[in-house]
């Protein structure tokens, strides 16, 4: 049975070791299997790049307090 262990693995139909008895009717070049990543990266990326908008963000105090002791 294939693996997959790199980001460049894609399992096939044809990969697949069938029980006795079993007969796989699919296309053998059928993909059932790959390693992906790229919908993830865009996500995170898109959290990285501050998309909130203004209402998304709270604003617990404002200014300076003038009773500050340093």
């Amino acid at each position: 049975m294939a693996l997959i262990t790199t980001p460049d693995d894609v399992v096939y139909v044809k990969d697949l070791v069938a029980p006795k008895g079993v007969e796989i009717l699919d296309d053998p070049d059928t993909v059932i299997a790959r390693f992906e990543y790229a919908a993830a990266e865009e996500e995170e990326e898109a959290e990285l790049a501050g998309d909130a908008s203004a209402e998304d963000v709270e604003v617990i105090a404002r200014g300076k307090k003038e009773d500050e002791d340093f």
